[in-house]
């Protein structure tokens, strides 16, 4: 996640920089693509960290 996040990140950057006032298609697929994904991957963490807890709360 840490390294689509940084990609994404660093691609948005360059593009401005550069000036571009178009995304290509492919760009604008990726991105879409990549926050679909870490949009699913958050509440699997958030799930994962509470059964954790639970885990160690548990034991204590």
């Amino acid at each position: 996640m840490y390294q689509t996040l940084n990609f994404m990140g660093e691609s948005l950057l360059t593009m401005a920089g550069e000036g571009q006032e178009h995304f290509a298609y492919e760009s604008i697929c990726q991105l879409g693509h990549s926050l679909v994904n870490i949009s699913q991957l958050i509440p699997a963490l958030v799930q994962l960290e509470a059964k954790a807890d639970q885990q160690l709360f548990a034991v204590a």
